[in-house]
């Protein structure tokens, strides 16, 4: 659903308040996402996640809150609440 979301005329960092704006707020929390991701791949992900299994279950329950975030997102944009292009 955020790729249905487009960018400001300026891109995502022209929100009226630089940082503090919805677009500001996915553009981080996507570069936070995608390093979690590279950081998670491959072997050594696999070796960390197997190292400390305890962490499996931390993922499980941050992703959880993330999909509940996206869907409060996604209810406010079908809602009006937030602007979409």
């Amino acid at each position: 659903m955020i790729g249905a979301v487009s960018e400001p005329a300026g891109g995502l960092d022209s929100d009226p308040l630089p940082g503090s704006g919805p677009a500001s707020e996915l553009s981080r929390a996507a570069a936070g996402l995608a390093r979690a991701d590279a950081l998670l791949g491959g072997v050594p992900g696999l070796k960390l996640m197997l190292s400390d299994r305890s962490l499996a279950g931390a993922l499980i329950h941050r992703l959880d809150l993330l999909d509940e975030t996206v869907s409060k997102i996604e209810a406010r944009l079908d809602a009006g609440g937030l602007a979409a292009g």
